[in-house]
């Protein structure tokens, strides 16, 4: 029995159908031309781009990937070859202290011993531009010979030596751990053979140090600077501890990317992965990194860079493909556009007509042969023109109602954004207010709770004090007391600068001297910071008042004390700049965020996530040092980059006559 399908039939119109008998199994399709217009269009932009987004992603996605395996084997490469540089350095030295007892017995027991020490002098002379010294052993691990000789080393005990005794017991060649060379105080790793007589019996050792930071070790992994700005390199041990790095950081301290290291140490891995940096605290930066490990020495060789520099090249490249690939889809929808035209002809009938209809012409009746669509939309058009007749006074009517309504809704909706503008005003205010009273209650209540303490204390008539007891008793009243003057002062300056009356007494102000009696102060609450002033000989007085400056300088000294590590340097210098001296205090701290340079100087705020909020203090010494500064007509700001200090910069003008 016949049966008839139709996908989507839609008000009699119908837009794609076939039709199939089971006796013929004959397919019939409608043709392109009695579709509707959206269907036509719809089909060629569809076909025109999946032929062209299958192609072009499948190129791309290729070009990408060979780019970006191209980048990581050249890593691989560079760290490959890094790593056999190295081993030939180590080989080298091995070779030179065989081929010297190729020369000499090395018999410790032999009367003469002068072709040793001739071939020890000669080990040393061809190894010397990266050896600490070269050593002759006894069989014991004592020393017979040194080069370059030094008598406090002859007779010397090394069997404790650890690499001395694993010579002893295995009877191989060595490469030691690497130690710190007491003499040069430089980073050293021994390189130890055995010597054997003739009856196979170990008679002596031979041991040449290399220094591990010396250019020859330095110059292979140096090559991972031509990597970009990131570029790095070091050369790690068993425990994935520093032996040689192109960063500044401590020998045998742990490596950038420390439990990496020691994976592919224990496992004995090759390979490039992308790794977490561990030294950048909270931020998780990926790098890109390549680990080789040696065959002479337990040690690895890892060159590497930041993830985003390593790859940049493929972004470009695939930036460049998303250009071209949006320029080749406006050349394919212009193309589609000019293809389309003759398809939208019966529609240029319907636009003039309703263009008509759009100027007031409602006699001309809408006449069109067209199907589909196309017909239902003139029928649908030639209906309207009919009933927009007879609607016109209407919807003129409707819109002078409606005009006046929007104008009265209007009028609501900005009230109702001003009194929501005044409420979100309140509560900003209420909530500085209460941060302001938190702040300032905490820091108040820390000194009195001090002092109502030792006042109470000291009261108590059951308890015998001494006098030492009470001195001490005192002198802490007396500095909460201060702390407490110091704070309602910062809260008046705080208050006149609101109302525009902070004013300064300018007088001749040696900024130098100025600075030297402020150090001195802050020198009795901290003995772990040194200080270094640093000022321009020539330098002159300023006008100024040498009480608020002295303020200025003795808030920036605090804070570099507070946030810098102990046994850190605090640096104060001043110079002169154009018609301005510029006093700077830099430290060595963690840095500020650059995001929050702009705002550490308004008042009471604190940087959020550090250790700024545990530090007492009510947040407004660099409120008051700007005022202080911009009060003499300088200006005040801060430089400074994460893990590398912080410098609190001032410019103070002066005259040629002060």
């Amino acid at each position: 029995m016949p049966k008839r399908l139709h996908f989507l039939e839609y008000d009699n119109i119908e837009l794609v159908g076939f039709e199939t008998c089971a006796s013929t199994n004959n397919i019939h399709f409608y043709s392109f031309r009695n579709m509707g217009l959206w269907p036509q269009l719809a089909l060629t932009i569809i076909l025109g781009f999946s032929i062209f987004f299958s192609a072009f992603a499948l190129l791309s996605m290729h070009a990408i990937n060979e780019s970006t395996n191209r980048i990581l084997e050249e890593r691989q490469v560079l760290t490959q070859m890094a790593a056999e540089e190295i081993d030939a350095i180590l080989a080298q030295g091995f070779h030179e202290l065989e081929k010297a007892t190729t020369f000499a017995k090395f018999d410790p027991h032999a009367d003469r011993l002068e072709e040793e020490y001739h071939m020890l002098a000669h080990a040393y002379g061809r190894i010397g531009t990266f050896s600490l010294g070269v050593y002759f052993y006894d069989a014991t691990g004592e020393i017979v010979f040194a080069e370059p000789y030094d008598t406090r080393l002859i007779g010397a005990d090394h069997s404790t030596k650890l690499h001395i005794q694993q010579v002893i017991e295995s009877g191989g060649k060595n490469v030691s751990a690497p130690f710190v060379d007491p003499i040069t105080s430089a980073p050293a790793v021994a390189l130890t053979i055995p010597i054997r007589n003739e009856q196979g019996q170990l008679m002596s050792m031979l041991s040449g140090l290399i220094d591990l930071s010396s250019s020859n070790i330095r110059r292979p992994i140096e090559q991972a600077l031509n990597l970009g700005h990131t570029g790095h390199a070091e050369i790690v041990d068993s425990q994935g501890r520093i032996l040689v790095t192109t960063l500044s950081r401590p020998f045998l301290g742990p490596g950038e990317h420390y439990h990496w290291y020691q994976k592919m140490m224990a496992q004995k891995l090759t390979g490039t992965e992308e790794v977490l940096d561990e030294h950048e605290g909270e931020n998780e930066y990926m790098h890109v990194m390549s680990f080789i490990t040696l065959s002479i020495a337990d040690w690895g060789v890892t060159m590497g860079g930041d993830a985003r520099e390593t790859y940049a090249p493929v972004v470009t490249l695939r930036n460049s493909l998303f250009l071209l690939g949006g320029l080749m889809l406006v050349i394919i929808l212009t193309a589609t556009l000019i293809g389309t035209r003759r398809l939208v002809r019966p529609v240029n009938v319907l636009t003039r007509s309703a263009q008509g209809i759009a100027e007031g012409n409602l006699t001309s009746a809408i006449q069109l042969s067209e199907g589909g669509e196309i017909g239902l939309l003139g029928r649908s058009l030639e209906e309207m023109r009919v009933r927009l007749k007879g609607s016109i006074d209407e919807i003129q009517r409707w819109n002078v109602e409606l005009e006046k309504r929007v104008k009265e809704r209007t009028k609501e909706l900005e009230e109702t954004t001003e009194e929501v503008t005044r409420l979100e005003a309140v509560r900003q205010m209420d909530r500085l207010k209460s941060e302001f009273i938190s702040s300032i209650s905490h820091e108040l209540r820390t000194p009195l709770g001090f002092i109502t303490g030792y006042v109470t204390t000291l009261l108590r008539s059951d308890v015998p004090h001494s006098e030492e007891t009470r001195q001490e008793f005192l002198q802490i009243i007396k500095e909460e007391s201060e702390k407490l003057q110091e704070l309602v002062e910062n809260l008046l300056d705080t208050s006149r600068i609101q109302a525009g009356s902070f004013t300064v007494d300018k007088k001749p102000t040696d900024m130098e001297e100025l600075s030297q009696k402020v150090v001195g102060k802050v020198q009795s609450i901290t003995d772990q910071h040194s200080f270094l002033l640093r000022f321009d000989p020539s330098l002159r007085s300023v006008p100024g008042d040498s009480r608020r400056l002295e303020q200025v300088l003795y808030n920036l000294l605090d804070n570099a004390i507070k946030y810098s590590p102990q046994g850190s340097q605090i640096t104060i210098s001043g110079k002169i700049k154009n018609d301005h001296v510029q006093v700077s205090v830099a430290d060595e701290g963690q840095g500020i965020p650059q995001a929050e340079l702009a705002k550490i100087f308004d008042a009471f705020y604190r940087i959020p996530g550090t250790d700024a909020q545990k530090m007492r203090g009510a947040g407004l010494g660099l409120t008051i040092c700007r005022a202080i500064v911009e009060a003499h007509g300088g200006s005040i700001w801060a430089e400074s980059a994460q893990g590398q200090g912080t410098a609190f910069c001032f410019t103070l003008p002066f005259q040629e006559d002060v």
